[in-house]
């Protein structure tokens, strides 16, 4: 026992060590692109591609795909462009555009590669794309996320399993642990494999390898905008919090550049205007298939729906659901289906609170000529007796919308107020609503003599800072000025 417990004090720097002796030589191997030694001992080569399949699956499920087939052909070339160069001629890579404004880019084992739409509006040319695909494929041929699986699934099979693990398949087990380990954050080792791989894939490929310094440079001016805009640091999710940037990562990415510049035989690619040909018209910020937020109102033109959260509530838009969040108030929305012939009371009693005792306060009501139910029960939260108001409205025949209110027990009469118009805001659209509400896309333009900043950025269709996001969108720093002639990029 106390060989095991100093196992797991070593922590995950001597992780490959001994876990090489724990299971034997084959649980470690060389990898031929970097030249370490690694312990990918629950994701084998050959089980790479099954488990990035499955996936593959779910990540489309969740975010959705850019339907667009010039677009697509495009990231298909430039990957096309860039493989023949990698160590790793075992797997067959696949790039897909996922529909997300989030800039974001990661990959799955086997040669699943994804990049966001909202990552293509921000790169400003083929080859800064060219070096997310690149950066991503690096984390392929280094066997980053085989390296995290298998640590990740070390620790959650226990001490117990540490002496059976030879005879552990790994990959069912594996599997819950979820699409959540490829989108974590990689070491800052890793990144700098990552970049040194891909810089080196890209300036191979004939790419202009400074294009990875100049879109990582795009990312630190997008992280502090982002900051400005939410209030937040980082997304969850985005390109910063799942592949951490620093000073010094950039200054690497230039000297890396510089060395490989010096050797390339012809001009390098860059591929500006092309690339800007291509993403005129691409979609910026919310789909219509997700809904929109502008400001305290959430409305989905898909859908035929809007409400309106209290002021002071912090929204996320999430694939299954929509939450608002203010202090120890917690709005979920979702929805649901019911039988045709049900109805909206049945379902409240019988189906969503099927074998849940407890139920009070039942009472039919109306929202906006929609039949509807409340009830109140009490939740449990971390020991806390917490108030728990539900909403359910009949949308149509089969199609329910629901609201579930978390709040204290002995709620004020402001808040119960505000809680209530929120439910009670709840209705169709009308026409306003629909030109209100609609999709924003990325226009290109050719600026004229006497534009400036300021003037194309009254034209951007953005709510806040239109002058720091149009800086952001064409890569430009305080004090460029418009260029007559040059291309520019604009929200409309």
């Amino acid at each position: 026992m106390h060989e095991l417990a100093m196992f797991f004090k070593r922590g995950l720097l001597g992780v490959a060590v001994v876990t090489c002796l724990s299971f034997g030589l084959s649980a470690c191997s060389v990898n031929e692109a970097t030249g370490e030694k690694q312990f990918t001992a629950f994701m084998p080569e050959r089980a790479e591609e099954s488990l990035g399949a499955r996936e593959h699956e779910n990540i489309t499920a969740q975010f959705g795909v850019v339907e667009d087939e010039r677009l697509q052909k495009l990231v298909d070339e430039i990957g096309t462009r860039i493989t023949p160069h990698t160590e790793r001629e075992d797997v067959t890579y696949r790039f897909t555009i996922l529909d997300s404004d989030m800039v974001n880019a990661f990959a799955l084992p086997g040669g699943f590669i994804y990049v966001t739409r909202g990552l293509m509006a921000l790169a400003g040319d083929e080859a800064e794309l060219a070096s997310v695909i690149a950066h991503e494929i690096g984390h392929v041929t280094a066997r980053h996320s085989a390296q995290q699986f298998s640590r990740n699934l070390l620790a959650s099979i226990g001490l117990t399993a540490l002496s059976l693990a030879v005879d552990v398949p790994g990959l069912d087990s594996a599997a819950s642990i979820g699409t959540d380990l490829y989108m974590k954050s990689y070491s800052r080792s890793h990144e700098h494999q990552a970049d040194s791989l891909g810089i080196g894939y890209l300036a191979k490929a004939g790419y202009d390898p400074y294009a990875s310094m100049r879109f990582l440079t795009q990312l630190e001016r997008n992280g502090q905008l982002q900051s400005l805009l939410t209030g937040e640091e980082r997304k969850p999710y985005d390109f910063l919090s799942t592949h951490p940037l620093t000073p010094k990562r950039i200054a690497e990415a230039k000297e890396m550049a510089a060395a490989l510049a010096v050797n390339m035989e012809m001009q390098p690619r860059v591929g500006r205007d092309s690339y800007l040909n291509m993403i005129d018209g691409l979609l910026w910020g919310a789909s219509p298939k997700q809904g929109y937020i502008e400001g305290q109102v959430f409305a989905h033109t898909v859908l035929d729906f809007r409400f309106e959260f209290p002021e002071g509530f912090e929204i996320q838009n999430a694939p299954d659901r929509v939450v608002g969040k203010s202090g120890d108030v917690l709005i979920v929305f979702t929805g649901a289906k019911k039988e045709p012939e049900q109805s909206i009371l049945d379902y409240m009693t019988q189906s969503w609170n099927q074998n849940r005792s407890g139920l009070t306060d039942v009472e039919s009501i109306k929202i906006n000529g929609m039949d509807a139910v409340t009830a109140s029960r009490t939740a449990v939260i971390s020991g806390v007796g917490r108030n728990l108001r539900q909403v359910a409205i009949a949308y149509d025949d089969e199609q329910v919308y629901r609201f579930s209110i978390l709040m204290p027990q002995e709620p004020t009469t402001a808040l119960l107020d505000a809680l209530k118009r929120t439910t009670y805001s709840f209705r169709k659209l009308d026409e306003k609503d629909r030109k209100t509400f609609r999709a924003k896309v990325i226009d290109v333009i050719t600026a004229q003599r006497g534009d400036s900043v300021s003037s194309l950025s009254a034209q951007m269709a953005v709510d806040k800072l239109p002058e720091a996001q149009f800086r952001l969108l064409n890569a430009m720093d305080e004090g460029d000025q418009i260029i007559a002639g040059q291309r520019y990029k604009i929200v409309r």
